[in-house]
């Protein structure tokens, strides 16, 4: 398997993200759902919180260290404060802007052998489920 620069991940994630996120195809609520990319053993990109995969750009990509946050799998007590808190320490750059808040989930489901690319959505018929519609 030929390895990606981080150009071409970046590129990759993008696309993925437009594609999953197009108003037109009805798979995402109101531009939610999230994708990531495994840039190397160590570390990911991940859509930062309160950015849409349907309008992605690169500045909304948040590189992140799957050491940081796959050691919370083994934790049950952490606060949300706590959990906060690890998202930012995630971060390669401190700077950056925080991850998703499912960043452990894309974290987790990264450092699966073969798995590169992860994609989700709140899918629009979901929402629309008679069964799910009693719970909104």
């Amino acid at each position: 398997m030929k390895i990606m620069s981080m150009e071409e991940t970046t590129g990759a994630l993008i696309e993925l993200s437009h594609t999953l996120g197009g108003e037109h195809r009805h798979l995402a609520i109101l531009g939610e759902g999230n994708t990531s990319a495994r840039i190397d053993d160590s570390t990911f990109l991940v859509k930062a919180s309160g950015s849409s995969p349907g309008t992605l750009g690169a500045n909304d990509l948040v590189e992140c260290r799957f050491d940081a946050l796959l050691e919370m799998l083994d934790r049950s007590d952490m606060t949300d404060r706590q959990i906060g808190d690890s998202l930012l320490a995630c971060r390669v750059n401190p700077d950056a802007r925080k991850p998703s808040v499912e960043a452990l989930f894309h974290a987790y489901l990264l450092s699966l052998p073969g798995v590169n690319f992860v994609g989700h959505t709140h899918s629009v018929a979901v929402q629309r489920h008679p069964l799910l519609a009693a719970f909104a």
